[in-house]
């Protein structure tokens, strides 16, 4: 699994614990430059207090690796503090491929839409290319979705708030490197993970900050 945008390393840690319960042998490579983004930085804005920073610098990679070790994740995770750009050209050059590949990160259009073509690159024939906030107050997410849809010949399925993030994502099923997804697809394992997951990636909690050699060791 790939998770692009990880913030504070809510919807990594989710999709671990998925692997952990299922028993499957996979990891979540988790891509973010950990700095914020735009909205984080106005410290005007209703997220301008969610990013803490220390001379200047955020902290969101110290806050990232302390949810994941103080959670027990740290064999299911595997971050990767890259742009998403650079990322997808590292795991291109490495021929890594995801079965599920979980985009959360820039809302404005041009970045999710390099995003979503990216990483549907670096998908495996039958996965799923899952997107967050598909909200009105994030119009190029919506707009970046249907477009992305039509262009790929691929139907857009928007999860209800029952889906996976109980908030609306959208998702897109890749049948194979060439061809496009039937109207009734077969379900996939992580399709009927999908189908029945119920936790929000992004829940915003926070463990104490554990700054230092040992928490960064953890995860190694």
């Amino acid at each position: 699994m790939i998770d692009v945008g990880v913030w504070k390393g809510g919807s990594a840690l989710f999709l671990a614990g998925l692997l952990r319960e299922a028993g499957t042998n996979g990891t979540v490579i988790a891509i973010d430059t950990f700095l914020g983004s735009p909205e984080h930085w106005d410290r005007r804005g209703r997220n301008g207090n969610l990013m803490p920073c220390k001379n200047g610098r955020p902290l969101l990679y110290e806050q990232f690796l302390t949810n994941v070790v103080r959670t027990g994740m740290q064999d299911f995770i595997v971050p990767l503090p890259q742009s998403n750009e650079h990322a997808a050209i590292i795991l291109s050059r490495l021929d890594i491929r995801a079965g599920l590949i979980h985009i959360d990160a820039a809302h404005e259009y041009e970045p999710v839409m390099r995003d979503v073509r990216a990483y549907w690159e670096l998908l495996e024939p039958g996965g799923y290319l899952v997107g967050d906030d598909y909200v009105a107050v994030w119009p190029d997410v919506i707009r970046v979705a249907h477009e992305f849809a039509q262009s790929v010949n691929q139907p857009l399925m928007v999860a209800d708030q029952n889906g996976f993030c109980k908030s609306h994502s959208e998702r897109y099923r890749r049948r194979d490197s060439g061809g496009f997804l039937a109207p009734e697809p077969r379900r996939s394992d992580i399709g009927a993970l999908l189908d029945r997951c119920e936790l929000e990636p992004h829940s915003g909690f926070d463990h104490p900050l554990a700054i230092g050699e040992g928490a960064k060791a953890a995860i190694r």
